[in-house]
């Protein structure tokens, strides 16, 4: 237990320490992307388009500068609040290994309560719940830790310097369906953009996208199959769901919650 508390206090310390000193140097070179800007500006005069038209795809620029400044404040906000979480997240952990250690004492003080049948029932539906649960588990795993690999290093290949931090960032946010790939290539494009130039940006992004294709169209069909047994709008609603219930923690185990259900 002490093993495991002090392997997810490492990562967590490594995590934070890391996005605090990305967000830093993202911040340094936020003049990369007004520099991009006055480079789209210019393009757009060379074409000698109307000037209403140059002064819209300024205003538009100019409120994504702003949005991007916003994203930051709350990205840093939020590290602030998972810093002083991280208690809570180790007295979840050690719950969790006392919950499994004594799990079938617990279930089986519970069965006894109940009538011959309920109990019965009561039994029937926790291992099939657990089976399907462990099943899902397993091969959301496989797949994330694939994800993550590749992506460490197919972005050290480029040489994208946190890219060990952008491959824990696509593997935690690779178990939330459909949105959690996606949102870890838009970060990992936009680091890029902002620190290197509008090539390797184009270059991150064909690889995040051909990456994120084989996962979804060859890998997750064939290590997931029907894995879970439910349908896919099913995982949608329990993902909004679960996001209203819990924030972005609820995302991550929005198809758990629904297989029990």
């Amino acid at each position: 237990l002490a093993v495991l508390v002090g392997i997810i206090t490492g990562i967590a310390y490594f995590a934070v320490t890391q996005l605090t000193s990305l967000l830093g140097e993202i911040m340094e070179y936020a003049s990369n992307f007004d520099q991009f800007i006055d480079m789209i500006l210019g393009y757009l005069e060379k074409l000698r388009l109307p000037e209403y038209v140059i002064d819209f795809a300024d205003n538009i620029l100019q409120q994504g500068d702003s949005f991007i400044t916003s994203f930051l404040q709350k990205v840093l906000t939020s590290i602030v609040s998972i810093s002083l979480g991280a208690v809570d997240i180790v007295v979840v952990v050690i719950l969790t290994v006392y919950f499994t250690l004594d799990g079938r004492t617990i279930i089986r003080s519970i069965e006894n309560l109940l009538p011959g049948r309920a109990g019965e029932s009561f039994d029937r539906v926790l291992d099939d719940v657990n089976h399907l649960t462990w099943k899902y588990v397993r091969s959301r795993v496989i797949l994330s830790l694939g994800m993550g690999l590749v992506t460490y290093f197919g972005l050290l290949i480029m040489g994208i310097k946190y890219a060990l931090l952008f491959a824990l960032i696509s593997f935690i946010l690779d178990f939330i369906p459909y949105f959690g790939s996606l949102l870890a290539g838009a970060l990992e494009v936009f680091y890029a953009l902002l620190t290197g130039s509008l090539g390797l940006a184009i270059a991150v992004a064909v690889f995040v996208l051909v990456v994120q294709q084989i996962e979804g169209n060859i890998a997750t069909p064939k290590i997931s199959g029907d894995a879970t047994g439910i349908h896919p709008i099913t995982i949608m609603f329990a993902l909004l769901a679960c996001n209203v219930l819990w924030g972005p923690f609820g995302m991550l185990i929005s198809t758990p919650i629904a297989i029990i259900v």
